[in-house]
């Protein structure tokens, strides 16, 4: 049997449910998903996973955000664009303008681009946008979101 098993069909695509997972540079196949990913995805797979790309990504810049030393927040390649603070506060104000949106909610339109610099400042508002759209998230089924498309 070949890496596509013997019908061209991918292993993770047949009854069985196979992931994947690289460890020292070899992927190894597992049968059976963790079951924090087993558990979420048999509710809503399509807002499990959603959920889950959301929270990677939103890790991912709040890591920069705090990775990033205070004196390069005001870093601009050109002058016509968002320094890299502007950048964090209008991500951060944006998860609110479209996560009120799911949530039913008023957007708070907190103005946190506008109104903070500093990196400490900017780092907290992030970390507050990301628990209020991860509040939406949770919050989806397959049904919620069709209402928003």
């Amino acid at each position: 049997m070949n890496a596509t098993g013997t019908d061209g069909v991918l292993p993770y695509c047949e009854e069985a449910k196979y992931h994947t997972k690289r460890e020292h540079g070899t992927v190894t196949l597992a049968k059976d998903p963790p079951p924090t990913v087993a558990k979420a995805s048999e509710a809503s797979p399509l807002s499990a996973h959603s959920s889950m790309l959301y929270q990677g990504a939103s890790s991912i810049l709040l890591r920069a955000a705090e990775k990033m030393p205070e004196a390069h927040y005001s870093f601009k390649p050109t002058e016509s664009v968002r320094s890299f603070g502007q950048i964090v506060g209008h991500v951060a104000e944006s998860q609110y303008t479209f996560c009120s949106v799911v949530l039913g909610e008023k957007d708070p339109a907190p103005k946190i681009e506008k109104t903070k610099t500093s990196k400490a400042d900017l780092v907290a508002a992030l970390s507050e946008a990301i628990k209020y759209c991860s509040k939406a998230h949770q919050g989806m089924t397959e049904t919620s979101r069709e209402l928003c498309s």
